[in-house]
């Protein structure tokens, strides 16, 4: 497909996107709601990993170290030993797979199943994307935003801490990692738990729109 072709096929599902959005935000607020923005660059969301998901990494090699006595230094050096491309097809399908777990989440609360829920890859920011085209409650939409990092990073790494596994380890830390985007946008909406309000996927920025009641 031509470049320009390329660019007005995204432009028609970006334009797509922002009228969706308007019509929920006009019906939304027909019903008593009120618009609040809960959004972060795309460059914040990335740096928020020291904050968010390297903090949890460092927490789990605590545990393993303490667990088996071994130093993590080691542990990586095992799984990225003769494991290296085991360990990169790990690394590319986490990507695809990490996304289908939101989708899969937002699948599960939205009226119109897997027509409201959109894949695709932002360029410029060299970043996949779940969208979801419904607003949904604040508890549907945090296990939808949660899913992937509980799946593919929590649930893995804990398993080998008890386990003693180095390479479900590091997979886990590796999600965890990939999963930093996700837990910056659950903590910008901390706030919002427990209040009655529906949150959508901003349409064309990093986080969602609340629709506060």
């Amino acid at each position: 497909m031509p470049e320009e072709q390329k660019q007005q096929k995204l432009s028609k599902m970006m334009q797509e996107r922002l009228e969706n959005s308007a019509r929920i935000q006009a019906k939304l607020e027909a019903e008593g709601y009120q618009r609040k923005d809960a959004t972060v660059s795309y460059l914040t969301a990335n740096l928020m990993l020291f904050a968010t998901g390297l903090p949890l990494c460092i927490l789990f090699c605590l545990l393993y170290a303490l667990r088996w006595s071994e130093g993590v230094i080691d542990v990586f050096a095992q799984f990225f030993g003769s494991n290296r491309w085991l360990v990169l097809l790990l690394v590319i399908l986490s990507v695809p797979v990490h996304e289908f777990l939101h989708g899969l989440g937002f699948f599960g609360f939205c009226e119109k199943k897997w027509k409201s829920v959109q894949f695709g890859f932002h360029l410029s920011s060299l970043t996949p994307y779940c969208h979801c085209r419904e607003a949904i409650g604040i508890g549907a939409y945090y296990l939808a935003l949660l899913l992937p990092c509980t799946v593919l990073g929590i649930i893995p790494a804990v398993i080998a801490a008890a386990t003693g596994m180095p390479l479900l380890f590091c997979f886990g830390l590796y999600n965890i990692i990939l999963a930093s985007g996700d837990l910056t946008i659950a903590l910008v909406l901390l706030r919002y738990l427990g209040k009655n309000c529906r949150i959508l996927d901003h349409p064309n920025q990093c986080g969602s729109i609340v629709f506060l009641k």
